[in-house]
């Protein structure tokens, strides 16, 4: 059985790790703050860019996999504007 010497050494060591954890933990969450890109603007790009990709992405696969429907909605975009 271990003496009361020896556990209060073990948990100092334990307090220790855990602090060395902790400040490693801050560090990291502070480079990963100073790593994203400030301000909205590039929020926006950045999310702007992935809209158009994946309205791009949608098109092909529609016009790949249902070329009926394409059509349809070709023809019904130039009704829409021959109206107007």
């Amino acid at each position: 059985m271990p003496t009361k010497a020896e556990l209060e050494a073990e948990l100092e060591k334990l307090r220790a790790e855990l602090s060395a954890a902790k400040d490693q933990i801050a560090d990291a969450a502070q480079a990963a703050a100073e790593d994203e890109p400030e301000g909205i603007v590039e929020h926006l790009k950045h999310d702007g860019e992935a809209l158009i990709s994946e309205f791009v992405k949608e098109i092909e696969d529609l016009s790949a996999n249902r070329p009926v429907l394409t059509v349809v909605g070709a023809f019904c975009l130039g009704l829409l504007l021959a109206k107007r």
